[in-house]
């Protein structure tokens, strides 16, 4: 029967029934946006799934605008932005970094991130990442 039953459960299902369950507690006033953002920042920059990665970071992008007051968003994004930079330049694939990219325009606040993202346009993004239209027009 054990054996039966590890076969149909697969650890990235557990992490995505962790993140929802997380995420359930941000929602219901149960857990901290702050604490969620904690969370977020230690387990993102070890993920390598993309549909997990995914789901956090479009539960972070929720968190941020939705919850934090003005004067903390642009802080907080500027955290994740960093994280999700830093994660491109260490990725080894591909579609990995293209699925990043996503995210990172969603989380550049600041005139310093757009000018780097912009700089990506004119280099035809980063070693190793070539940028599809739909990237392009997310960083235009």
């Amino acid at each position: 029967y054990q054996r039966r039953v590890h076969g149909m459960v697969s650890i990235e299902l557990l992490k995505l029934i962790i993140w929802q369950s997380v995420w359930d507690m941000v929602r219901d006033g149960l857990l901290p946006v702050s604490d969620f953002l904690t969370f977020v920042y230690k387990q993102v920059e070890a993920e390598n799934e993309p549909l997990i990665f995914s789901l956090a970071l479009d539960y972070t992008l929720d968190a941020i605008n939705g919850f934090l007051p003005d004067q903390l968003k642009i802080q907080e994004a500027s955290k994740i932005f960093d994280m999700l930079v830093a994660k491109i330049h260490s990725e080894k694939g591909v579609d990995n970094k293209r699925h990043l990219m996503k995210y990172v325009t969603e989380f550049a606040y600041t005139t310093k991130q757009r000018e780097l993202l912009q700089s990506w346009l004119i280099k035809s993004g980063e070693p190793g990442l070539q940028l599809s239209r739909q990237i392009r027009y997310a960083i235009i």
